[in-house]
């Protein structure tokens, strides 16, 4: 609880606060200079971090939820917020529907969260999906494919691919469009992505 409240405190200090911090060390990558904000975060998120074997996963995935709600603020209003599972051939999969309007269908963005495959969860990304659907005009159907090591490759890429073809068959019963459909992530997620695009295109 103190940890979450440190973190809280944190990013709500002023950018320049941050800018200071790093006035001699600025980090420039291709050109572009990284945010120092974005880069304290970073390395405290490596601090609090273990190598992931069996004794510290369930430690592992804790610290990424406490990250996760530390770093979200108000959470958008969302007209609606749907979980269901979407089925597939060795198990249901859990995923999570954010949608600004309910009144026509819309584009859909199928979200994989990050985590290395171990980590993450609907919850450590709810406040960015909620962003996502509040700011563009589509919905965002996040999903949560089965984590490793409980289950091995390739779990999560069966998973991924199970429930884009779902939307492709199924999506207009819950209000979304089944020929916009875009994928996208963040980390292991955008890998999920890129791997559910290609098996698209084949």
């Amino acid at each position: 609880m103190i940890q979450e409240l440190l973190l809280k405190l944190i990013t709500h200090l002023p950018t320049g606060f941050f800018d200071l911090l790093y006035i001699f060390r600025r980090r420039q990558i291709d050109g572009l200079i990284l945010d120092n904000k974005a880069r304290f975060l970073c390395f405290l998120d490596t601090l609090s971090s273990k190598p992931v074997n069996p004794e510290t996963l369930d430690a592992n995935r804790e610290s990424m939820e406490k990250f996760a709600r530390s770093l979200s603020g108000p959470i958008p209003f969302v007209n609606s917020v749907l979980n269901f599972t979407v089925p597939s051939i060795a198990s249901s999969i859990n995923v999570r529907c954010y949608k600004r309007s309910t009144n026509l269908p819309l584009p859909v963005l199928i979200y994989f969260h990050g985590g290395g495959y171990v980590r993450g969860s609907l919850d450590s990304h709810h406040d960015l999906c909620s962003r996502l659907a509040t700011y563009g005009e589509f919905a965002v159907l996040s999903v949560d494919y089965r984590l490793a090591p409980e289950n091995k490759f390739p779990a999560a890429t069966d998973d991924s691919i199970a429930v884009f073809k779902w939307v492709q068959s199924h999506g207009a019963e819950f209000g979304l469009m089944q020929d916009k459909i875009a994928v996208g992530g963040d980390s292991s997620g955008g890998c999920l992505a890129i791997v559910t695009a290609q098996e698209a295109k084949r």
